[in-house]
């Protein structure tokens, strides 16, 4: 992700260092003039209250740093002042407390932080895993939450691939920029990611050499000597692995990986919630499809058939009729009325066909399909197309439909004077905006068919939104992909 070193946490640790030092020596500046009566204890006190704002801010280590500087300071504060003696025995033990008190609570409170700051970092992970995000956005920031929050050097999210290579998804790195997302490389070699692949458990490693392998060879570009991870199984299979690497100087904690498989866990609910939903669209539209080729079918059946052998019945009566004698004359008249009620079947059989399968789509476009609509609508329609060009059969003809059921919804139902369609084609997207300034108060959730609507929009990856306030209209906004899924 950002090879940047993340400054808040950079700032708030040096802050911690500066106060750890500064705050008692200008504590006992401040208290000095009021020592006689102020006295050791209510020094100790208030060094106490640094410490543990230190630990907050900072950790254990400055916290301990300000222990020892406050206990050196309230050495001065021990009759006879700023001698360092300690006389008293009252005050040595004063001192003494002080320290055991200052360490005990530097740890307890840094322990506490940390685990505050850990379940807010899995909230806004879980948050996050929980939402619409994609898969980028969501591993860019596990990467980034998980490098701040141990302190790391480098963080890897990998995936594990059927051919045996383990591919970057995403990667943080503390300082310079880290290893491009979309890395592949061969497992093999004596290093965590191989050892993950082989065990799907936690591990960790102690130091990198050279063996051949190009994922060792990477970690020690990267200046790596040691690292810790922990697997990511998705339906108890192994689906990838979150790796952190520190260089020299630099400890990894000793419980990193049992803390990253609370992450891993959130990371495999993620993965498994987007796959449920790519299979819920990817299977709402082979309905959708299904739905389409079935009605093409249909269509061409009535007309190859029915309608075709309609038509051919109807031509035969005229030649029979042109053939019988003048004196048959009722006899005439009948086959004549019975040849125009021939040509009523015929022309219902086609409006049934039209509406089956809208061949104006295939042959004029999706405007012109829509224009044919607004004519035919028993309410004013005003159309607005911007950028108007073809696209793939699928999105034409499930947006007729939209627009069609849109339509017959407001004749039905809106109590409108006029509805306006807007249809706005982009590279990508198509944008449609249908709007009647009718009686309002649609409810999707209420069995309407607006589901339908949506559910036909969502299987092509799109989006379907709808505003009806009641008394002010109804609104449906969506937009559609102009490439969906599978196509």
């Amino acid at each position: 992700m950002k090879g940047a070193l993340r400054q808040p946490g950079a700032a708030r640790r040096r802050t911690a260092w500066l106060v750890a030092i500064g705050a008692p020596i200008v504590l006992s500046l401040c208290l000095w003039p009021a020592r006689t009566s102020f006295g050791l204890t209510g020094f100790l006190l208030w060094a106490l209250l640094v410490v543990v704002v230190v630990a907050v801010v900072g950790g254990f280590r400055p916290s301990l740093l300000a222990v020892a500087v406050s206990t050196v300071a309230a050495v001065f504060f021990t009759p006879p002042y700023g001698t360092l003696r300690v006389d008293l025995h009252p005050d040595l033990l004063a001192i003494v407390a002080f320290l055991a008190v200052g360490v005990i609570s530097s740890l307890l409170v840094d322990e506490l932080a940390r685990i505050a700051q850990e379940q807010a970092v899995l909230r806004k992970v879980a948050t996050l895993a929980a939402g619409p995000a994609s898969s980028s956005t969501l591993f860019d920031s596990v990467v980034e939450e998980i490098g701040d929050l141990f302190t790391v050097d480098l963080v890897l999210l990998i995936r594990y691939h059927p051919d045996a290579t383990a591919e970057v998804v995403g990667s943080w790195r503390r300082t310079d920029d880290p290893l491009p997302v979309g890395t592949r490389s061969p497992l093999g070699g004596d290093n965590l990611t191989s050892r993950i692949a082989t065990t799907s458990a936690p591990s960790r490693k102690a130091n990198y050499r050279d063996d051949g392998s190009e994922i060792t060879r990477n970690a020690l570009s990267v200046g790596t000597r040691g690292s810790a991870g922990a697997p990511i199984l998705v339906d108890d299979s192994l689906w990838g692995a979150i790796i952190v690497q520190s260089k020299v100087g630099r400890p990894l904690p000793g419980d990193v990986e049992s803390r990253l498989s609370e992450f891993t866990e959130l990371v495999a609910l993620a993965i498994a919630s987007s796959d449920a939903r790519s299979e819920l669209t990817a299977s709402r539209a082979r309905i959708v499809l299904a739905a389409d080729a079935t009605r093409r079918q249909i269509e061409r059946d009535l007309h190859d058939g029915a309608q075709q052998r309609l038509v051919s019945l109807g031509l035969e009566l005229r030649a029979t009729e042109s053939e019988l004698p003048v004196d048959l004359a009722d006899i005439r008249v009948r086959i004549a009325e019975t040849v125009r009620g021939l040509q009523e079947v015929v022309d219902g059989i086609q409006e049934i066909s039209r509406g089956i399968h809208p061949a104006i789509v295939s042959r004029g476009g999706l405007g012109a399909a829509v224009r044919a609509l607004g004519r035919r609508s028993p309410v004013p329609v005003e159309l607005e197309v911007q950028g108007e060009r073809r696209m793939s059969e699928q999105v034409e003809v499930a947006t007729y439909y939209v627009v069609s059921e849109a339509l017959t919804n407001v004749a039905k139902h809106a109590d409108a004077s006029v509805v306006s369609v807007s249809l706005v084609f982009d590279d990508s997207v198509l944008h449609l905006v249908i709007r009647d300034d009718g009686v309002g108060g649609a409810d999707p959730g209420a069995g309407s068919g607006l589901v339908g609507l949506s559910d036909r929009i969502e299987a092509l990856g799109g989006t379907f939104d709808v505003a009806s306030p009641s008394g002010a209209g109804t609104a449906l906004v969506m937009t559609i992909p102009v490439t969906p899924p599978g196509g």
